[in-house]
């Protein structure tokens, strides 16, 4: 599915700065993260937009950590990312569906899940929960990874599990 890549952007920087500002979360170490981090990375990942760079936003559904191919899909793609990617290129956003009265337990369950999965698995790009529930358009969605190509001015959307064919497409992307 493609999306007007001018169309994401808008909502990934105003959303993240709006998510970020008031619900900064760092998921390795499961303290909020201070201002001035937070407007380095969406600084940083808008300078590299603007320089045409690939970005990725990757998207995580709370409900697919029950999905072993779904996560072994993520794993494989963070594994064989270029480290650029692994640091500061990309993003995460842990999605919940919203659980009415309970939702405030449930972030917090998710949160040290998230937290044991990061550290686990080394990964060293900022994973964040969806505490106002910003990204609630991509519930149902499932998990998978968004990458905007500078370049191309496009935007494309990859569900989880990837199949082979999508692993080549995204790492070609990346390393042009």
């Amino acid at each position: 599915m493609k999306v007007k890549f001018s169309d994401w952007l808008i909502f990934l920087v105003f959303g993240g700065l709006v998510f970020f500002h008031f619900h900064g979360f760092d998921a390795l170490e499961g303290t909020a993260l201070p201002q001035r981090n937070v407007l380095s990375i969406v600084g940083a990942m808008t300078e590299s937009q603007d320089e045409g760079n690939t970005l990725l936003l990757f998207i995580l559904d709370f409900e697919d950590f029950t999905c072993l191919s779904c996560l072994d899909s993520f794993l494989g793609l963070y594994r064989m990312l270029p480290s650029p990617y692994k640091n500061f290129q990309a993003w995460g956003v842990l999605i919940l569906k919203d659980r009415g009265e309970d939702r405030g337990r449930a972030v917090r369950i998710a949160e040290k899940k998230l937290r044991g999965f990061v550290r686990a698995n080394g990964i060293a790009f900022p994973i964040l929960v969806d505490r106002s529930r910003i990204f609630s358009a991509l519930e149902g969605k499932g998990s998978g990874v968004v990458l905007f190509d500078g370049k191309r001015k496009t935007c494309q959307w990859y569900d989880f599990p990837l199949t082979g064919e999508q692993f080549e497409e995204v790492f070609a992307r990346l390393t042009q």
